[in-house]
């Protein structure tokens, strides 16, 4: 018996102290426990939300894109308008011209016409062996050789010139051109009563040919007479056929623009 207790008393001792160290654990966790929060309280601080603002950041972004394309949108419809005012300012402008110019180009048309006419009777009524017609830009010469419409020397009209004169009559008489009646001669001088120089008798001849046309019913407002004398030959005055065709009457058809 007595060999037992020294060894239960050692077993007491070993649990005391382990029993000791126990109770200081415990007395530390209810320390820790009393003045620290409880382990079922809630933490309320306030921790960032990385995740939310990675999420949303595309918000501000998209925005900035619409207000941009907004913005496209307003100056867009600003340039719209304006070339819109533009194209309409510029197509009432080409309209305008378009109409001024057609106005401007109705003479012309109606001239050609008449030349075509001209030719076509000429040619019907076979003037073409004494008229020669030459066209420009905007006139028409009939040519009408001296011989023909005069005596050498002489101002009165003869009976071929009225009617070769008067084969023209009708072609000539309904239009609303302006016929200048030019009087040619050759530089042969010439000096009398009646013609002192070849000024005189071309202006006459000139001047006889406007009074016949003024008798066949074309309007004397249409009509004039000017004598040229030898100043625009057309041939050399060097040769009789030379002086032959610078002999000459023209009727000078210009287009009413």
């Amino acid at each position: 018996m007595d060999d037992q207790t020294p060894n239960g008393d050692e077993n007491l001792d070993g649990n005391g102290e382990e029993g000791e160290r126990d109770i200081e654990k415990l007395e530390a966790e209810l320390e820790r426990l009393k003045f620290g929060p409880a382990p079922w309280s809630q933490d309320h601080r306030r921790v960032s939300d990385t995740t939310f603002e990675d999420e949303n950041a595309w918000v501000l972004t998209y925005i900035d894109v619409l207000t941009l394309l907004v913005t496209v949108m307003v100056v867009m419809l600003a340039f719209a308008k304006t070339d819109a005012e533009h194209y309409r300012s510029l197509s009432e402008t080409i309209t305008q011209q378009l109409k001024v110019q057609q106005k401007r180009l109705e003479p012309l048309q109606q001239f050609e016409q008449f030349i075509q006419q001209m030719r076509e009777h000429i040619d019907l009524v076979d003037a073409g062996r004494h008229v020669e017609m030459l066209v420009s830009p905007g006139k028409i010469e009939l040519r009408i050789r001296e011989s023909i419409l005069f005596e050498t020397g002489s101002a009165d009209l003869r009976l071929g010139g009225r009617e070769v004169l008067s084969e023209l009559i009708p072609v000539l008489k309904p239009g609303s051109h302006s016929i200048t009646v030019e009087g040619h001669t050759d530089n042969v001088p010439i000096s009398n009563e009646r013609y002192p120089s070849n000024w005189e008798l071309s202006s006459g001849r000139a001047t006889n040919v406007v009074r016949y046309l003024i008798s066949r019913g074309i309007t004397s407002q249409r009509l004039s007479a000017i004598g040229y004398a030898d100043t625009r030959p057309v041939a050399d005055n060097a040769t009789a056929d030379g002086r032959g065709k610078n002999r000459r009457v023209s009727l000078i058809l210009r287009n009413a623009t």
